[in-house]
């Protein structure tokens, strides 16, 4: 309901939608996240100007997907051997509670509230649902069409928003990151 409420399909389908978020709006994610999650909950590191702090390992460039209509993608600046540590969730942010969830999109402008809803992921976490938003460009990976077109696994089973992507094959430079958001 939320996300009709503040017209997000209209949002996502704007050239608006394809803008690349700079370091002051991660921060800003953030910050807000951290002012409204319990602190024993929340595990991010406190915000950063420095955008070198990031979930991506590898270098990437961040421009027009050519997976999706109307998306960003994440996409590898250098090759990445099969193995390789891609992303980690260092800036994911975790809630366990819907009031925290609904209180976070509130708190932000109607764009990046429509962002969040659009990056957010159910997990368990021993055996109790939480919803993850990663808050740095990991929220920007595309899902594959098929299993043969992703080239990230996951590691993380029951273990909430705590996950690694790795290389499942060779990445050629200049390739699109994708993977399988069926595994949550």
């Amino acid at each position: 309901h939320i996300y009709h409420w503040l017209e997000c399909p209209e949002h996502h389908s704007s050239e608006n939608a394809l803008e690349i978020h700079n370091a002051s709006v991660w921060k800003e994610l953030k910050t807000t996240y951290q002012s409204i999650v319990h602190a024993d909950i929340n595990n991010l590191p406190p915000p950063s100007k420095h955008d070198s702090l990031r979930g991506y390992q590898v270098p990437i460039d961040i421009k027009k997907s050519t997976s999706e209509k109307h998306s960003l993608g994440v996409y590898a600046k250098n090759a990445i051997p099969k193995g390789t540590v891609v992303w980690k969730s260092t800036f994911t942010a975790q809630f366990t509670s819907g009031t925290d969830f609904r209180s976070f999109l509130k708190a932000l402008d109607y764009t990046l509230a429509c962002d969040i809803i659009d990056w957010s992921y159910p997990r368990m976490k021993a055996d109790q649902p939480v919803m993850c938003v990663d808050l740095d460009h990991g929220s920007l990976t595309n899902v594959c069409e098929d299993e043969k077109g992703c080239n990230l696994l996951v590691e993380g089973e029951n273990t909430g928003c705590d996950l690694h992507f790795y290389a499942s094959r060779d990445i050629a430079a200049g390739e699109e990151l994708l993977i399988n958001h069926d595994f949550s």
